[in-house]
């Protein structure tokens, strides 16, 4: 049922099948400035269209970051508050 994530800023890696069966997710947001390593199968179960809300200093790295940029289109900065 989870809608949104937040990761924090002191993870630097997401294991695999992380998010399995999160079909509802429409937002995960990313506090870290280095793009945390991830696994090809890390978002297996995500909706396609889920956006990752990042720093905006880091959404390049982020787009290029291995694993990441196959969410390149989804990939955004973090709306300031």
């Amino acid at each position: 049922a989870l809608k949104e994530v937040v990761i924090p800023a002191s993870v630097t890696s997401i294991g695999m099948w992380a998010f399995s069966g999160c079909d509802n997710l429409s937002s995960i947001i990313c506090e870290a400035a280095t793009p945390p390593t991830i696994q090809t199968s890390t978002f297996n179960g995500v909706p396609a269209d889920c956006v990752f809300y990042v720093l905006a200093e880091s959404v390049e790295a982020y787009k290029v970051a291995t694993n990441w940029a196959e969410r390149a289109d989804y990939i955004q900065a973090k709306p300031e508050v």
